[in-house]
């Protein structure tokens, strides 16, 4: 009796394998085509975003878009030193550039990373020399700050996702545009002084430690690795009242105790000039106007943030 057990000839390993390459290239291409499509799309949302149509635009980061990096840099895994400003209405644009040549920023392209697997800037929180980014003119002079001096009315955005919930007692800032220990504004999260929920969401004319002293504006919230559209309005003046929003629903009103408007450095991804606060994880967009949006230019921008990067905002 003829034994049935055959071995495969060096022919037919060799079509199998053959076949499962490409299978295996099929897939890996048909994901780069879905990424593809999926940056083409949101390329189109930002070109048709009611951002530039909303007066007083005074900044506005953000990463999809070709012209947003220098020629070269927005390749992934390649260390950032320039993220460029989009803000149409300015003669002038703003540059937000590394202190040196910094390795702890990174661009993350749609294949590897990202908010909605879209392109993000990565910091990944470990240099205070050169892990943030420092607002800049064309020249690369420091930028005291693009809301002029008395207006410190505002309306801020930004969309970021933190790489981890575990913040190890320290607070992590996205932006932060002041003087720490005088006035300032900006977004942080934090372990609000060791409480166990990291309930630290936001700091307004606060002085930067995000310790929830009195003269910060706190509002309680979980921290979690999702992404979120932030956003904030303050009208200016003593008393002031602000008002924030996570993802459309608003996450508390306070008010002020400081008139005081910011004149020192605006910096993304820490809240000083020397690195406080250290940012770790993914930002993507954001947006600064030099006065109180209506709450229809506010949710209008916070919809188009949120069709963006699949991010759920309510209406």
């Amino acid at each position: 009796m003829k034994n049935k057990n055959k071995a495969f000839s060096l022919i037919e390993l060799s079509i199998v394998i053959l076949i499962i390459g490409i299978l295996v290239a099929g897939v890996t291409s048909g994901s780069r085509l879905v990424n593809a499509s999926k940056l083409q799309t949101a390329q189109t949302v930002t070109q048709s975003a009611p951002v530039t149509s909303i007066k007083g635009l005074v900044l506005w980061l953000e990463t999809s878009m070709e012209d947003s990096f220098v020629t070269g840099e927005n390749v992934d895994a390649t260390n950032i030193n320039r993220w460029n400003d989009r803000n149409t209405q300015a003669v002038y644009k703003y540059y937000a550039r590394p202190a040196a040549a910094s390795s702890a920023i990174q661009f993350k392209s749609a294949d590897t990373a990202g908010i909605n697997s879209l392109p993000s800037l990565y910091f990944d929180g470990s240099s205070s020399s050169n892990g943030f980014l420092t607002l800049s003119t064309a020249s690369g002079s420091a930028v005291a700050s693009p809301i002029s001096t008395p207006n410190n009315n505002f309306t801020y955005f930004v969309v970021a996702k933190a790489a981890s919930t575990d913040l190890s007692a320290a607070n992590r800032t996205v932006f932060y545009n002041g003087l720490v220990g005088t006035n300032g504004y900006g977004y942080t999260i934090g372990d609000n002084a060791g409480s166990s929920n990291y309930s630290t969401r936001n700091m307004i004319f606060g002085d930067g430690s995000g310790d929830g002293s009195a003269a910060e504006n706190n509002f309680a919230g979980t921290i979690t690795t999702g992404a979120e559209v932030v956003s904030a309005t303050y009208a200016g003046g003593t008393g002031g009242a602000i008002f924030t929003y996570v993802n459309g629903t608003s996450a508390g009103t306070d008010t002020t105790s400081t008139s005081a408007a910011p004149t020192t450095g605006f910096y993304v991804g820490a809240k000083n000039s020397t690195g406080g606060n250290l940012w770790k994880g993914y930002i993507s967009e954001i947006i600064l106007f030099d006065s109180v949006l209506k709450s229809s230019d506010r949710k209008a921008v916070e919809k188009y943030l949120g069709k963006k990067y699949a991010i759920t905002v309510a209406e």
